[in-house]
């Protein structure tokens, strides 16, 4: 949370001379950027004891807050172009079939992703956006015999935002992150462990600040 706080006092200076928007709709075509901190719920998958067995490992994902930052460029008329990374620090465990491998541990789980977002309903200060897109996802396990790895992943995000100067603006987003790689996660070590993982789902829900120039 004090990172979070931090992130946002660095926009400040940069708005400190702005005067307060006018109340008429505007088409979006500035650059922005942001930094938000929030909240990531659920997710789960499947890992297999070896390439071909049948004993299931279910691993849980615990839910944490996230932090992140957003960078866009206006691409066309209420149109824009973001990058955005969102970073989680959890707790994951799981147990396999018939009480066999276990798994506990932490894990960063990471998103970049590159969306096309269409904003609308620009009526006093307020505007609403959708996105669609894809990118990275980032598995840092910090679990014995496991390595990071770097997987495909789609998200769709929506939200608001409520402009408080010209160039400031408080903003909300519900995003869905679907990963959607399954290659098998790899082993540093050759202790006993997991080799296959499935598909991981995970939804979440953030708070920022938007910079516009």
């Amino acid at each position: 949370m004090r990172t979070l706080v931090s992130l946002l006092l660095m926009l400040v200076p940069a708005v400190a001379s702005a005067q307060w928007i006018p109340t008429r709709p505007q088409a979006i075509t500035r650059w922005e950027m942001s930094v938000f901190g929030g909240y990531r719920w659920g997710g789960s998958f499947d890992l297999r004891e070896q390439q071909d067995s049948a004993s299931i490992l279910s691993v849980d994902v615990g839910d944490d807050s996230v932090l992140g930052f957003s960078i866009a460029a206006p691409i066309g008329a209420d149109y824009h172009a973001e990058l955005f990374s969102s970073r989680q620090k959890t707790a994951v465990h799981g147990a396999g079939t018939g009480g066999g491998v276990q798994v506990s541990g932490d894990m960063r789980i990471t998103y970049l992703q590159l969306q096309a977002v269409r904003s609308w309903f620009h009526r006093n200060g307020l505007s609403t956006h959708l996105g669609f897109g894809g990118g990275v996802t980032r598995i840092d396990p910090s679990l014995v015999g496991f390595s990071n790895s770097d997987r495909f992943s789609l998200s769709i995000t929506a939200g608001a935002k409520f402009d408080l100067l010209r160039h400031l603006a408080l903003r909300f987003d519900a995003r869905i992150f679907w990963t959607v790689d399954d290659a098998p996660l790899e082993r540093t070590s050759d202790v006993p462990a997991v080799l296959d993982a499935g598909r991981l789902s995970q939804v979440e829900a953030t708070l920022g600040l938007v910079a516009r120039w």
